[in-house]
This record gives C-alpha cells, sequence and structure tokens, in this order.
C-alpha cells in the first residue's frame, strides 16, 4: 500500500519519521502539500503521530485506479458575494479552513490514483 500524507505544514523530519513507523521504502512529492510513502505498511503509530502533527493521512491500496472512485464534495461558498457562509457558531476562518483542507484532499486522492 501507499501511505498518503498531507496537511498546510508537512515537514521533512515528519516525513522520515512515518517511514520509519510505516517501513516505507520511498518519499515521493504529489504536490506542495501532499505526500507518497511507497509500500507502506499499516501501524497504529501512524494514526497517533500524525493526530499530533496535524497531518491528514490515508493508505491506498496500489491496485485503485481513479475510476474506482467517487466523490462529491459541498461547501458554504457563495459564489455571488464570494465569501463563505458561516453558521453562527463558527467564524469565517473555520470555512476557510474546511475548504482548503477538503480541496487538498481531493487533489492528493486525484494526483495519488493518477500516478500509480
Amino acid at each position: 500500500m501507499n501511505l498518503i500524507i498531507q496537511g498546510l505544514e508537512v515537514n521533512n523530519s515528519d516525513l522520515r519519521a512515518l517511514a520509519k513507523l510505516s517501513q516505507a521504502n520511498g518519499i515521493e512529492r504529489i504536490t506542495g502539500h501532499a505526500f507518497r510513502l511507497t509500500n507502506a505498511i499499516h501501524s497504529n503509530a501512524i494514526s497517533e503521530y500524525c493526530t499530533q502533527a496535524e497531518l491528514d493521512f490515508a493508505f491506498v491500496n496500489l491496485d485503485l485506479k481513479l475510476s474506482d472512485f467517487k466523490l462529491i464534495a459541498m461547501g458554504l461558498f457563495d459564489n455571488k458575494s464570494n465569501t463563505f457562509k458561516p453558521k453562527k457558531n463558527h467564524g469565517k476562518g473555520y470555512f476557510k479552513t474546511a475548504a482548503i483542507q477538503t480541496k487538498l484532499i481531493c487533489i492528493s486522492v486525484i494526483n495519488t490514483l493518477i500516478n500509480t
């Protein structure tokens, strides 16, 4: 399996630590915010590490293709005013961050599948 790591700030030290935890045999850059650790082995320590480092991760089976996935992404973006429309309990920054993270996840998944 490949281990996909993505986040707003992914440090080289994090990638090296995750490669060691997953026994990956390589690290490949997908985008500026996403990386593929090749031939990784699942470990519970990866989830713990990513939580502490505020990184998203996913194990992707090498046999999967882009056509195997269906994706829907929704947001609260108002095209007319070109702003996010937060609920009363959340500020605009909350939704902007969520939208950026959703965009990064979509880009990472698509790039991962295209490049495998």
